[in-house]
């Protein structure tokens, strides 16, 4: 019965993560960048157990401010709450955008 956020749940240790949460009972978001990929986390998530209405999709840019902003509420929106954020979303950091 959690509530759940997975960030860069659109393959490995996120998806991973993801589809154990719906595995047990939890209502997941899952986000990513690549739509097709987060299609996948989803359709292994419903094979684990969950219910359709227990998985929220949301494409978007972990790095985006106002993405962020809809990822969780969104969230609480959806499910009147949060109870666990997972960030696993991964990313190269450059010299230029050090410290954003």
């Amino acid at each position: 019965g959690k509530v759940v956020i997975v960030t860069g749940s659109s393959n490995g240790i996120g998806r991973g993560t993801a589809v154990l949460f719906a595995k047990h009972g939890a209502k997941v978001t899952i986000t990513g960048r690549n739509p097709a990929s987060l299609e996948e986390t989803k359709t292994q998530c419903l094979q684990a157990g969950a219910k359709h209405d227990d998985i929220l999709e949301l494409i978007g840019e972990i790095t985006d401010e106002s993405f962020n902003e809809k990822l969780i509420s969104s969230t609480v929106q959806k499910w009147g709450k949060l109870d666990v954020l997972v960030n696993n979303a991964g990313g190269g950091v450059s010299v230029a955008n050090f410290g954003k």
